[in-house]
């Protein structure tokens, strides 16, 4: 069976940052164009569009990914705008395709040092419930799956980190730090892993801007 510490992906959930250091809770608030048309969960990886505004780094799913269509800025951890019809703030933790407003707003990790925890899952998006991570995959690089659904009945991001693709390349965008102990299953192998951004697959730290 799934773990019971996280039953399904749900995306990156920042834990904490490079070095074992406190993250504060700190984000950064960046524009969305109004009537965006995708939907961007709590957890899904964002980028930054031409015009400076906040664009889902995905939006082809159902589908192993083995590098980022975008570089991502950071991850999405809500939203704000003025509902047109109620004439009121709405706060919100996911942002629905198609949504009106002049001044939508996304709340964003952008910290290219941040430490995120992720579900592992197959090539094909399946959970482990044997046979996941052990000690030795931390260190490699890894994949990840963007499911045709990008956001959950809950708000959040759909996306695992993809196990079957731990590799030593250095073109795979993430890095396995950590396994989570508390997703342990009955195996002694772990469902969850703490991931880190590769070099230089930040927005941040890369030399070519928008």
């Amino acid at each position: 069976m799934a773990s019971v510490f996280n039953p399904g992906p749900t995306g990156f959930l920042p834990v904490n940052l490079l070095g074992g250091r406190v993250y504060s809770g700190a984000t950064r608030s960046i524009p969305i164009a109004s009537g965006y048309a995708q939907n961007i969960g709590f957890g899904d990886l964002v980028s930054l569009d031409a015009n400076g505004q906040i664009v889902r780094v995905d939006t082809v799913g159902n589908e192993a990914k083995t590098s980022f269509a975008l570089k991502p800025i950071g991850i999405f951890v809500g939203c704000s705008y003025t509902d047109p019809t109620l004439k009121y703030k709405l706060f919100d933790q996911n942002w629905t395709s198609g949504t009106v407003a002049s001044d939508a707003v996304a709340v964003v990790v952008d910290d290219p040092d941040a430490v995120f925890q992720i579900t592992l899952t197959n090539a094909s998006g399946v959970q482990y419930t044997a046979s996941a991570a052990t000690q030795s995959n931390v260190g490699s690089n890894i994949g990840y799956y963007q499911p045709a659904t990008f956001v959950n009945a809950g708000g959040n991001s759909t996306v695992s980190g993809n196990l079957a693709s731990s590799a030593v390349t250095d073109a795979l965008p993430l890095r396995i730090v950590a396994v989570v102990p508390e997703s342990a299953l009955s195996d002694g192998t772990f469902t969850q892993v703490q991931v880190i951004y590769n070099a230089g697959k930040h927005f941040y730290r890369q030399t070519t801007g928008i």
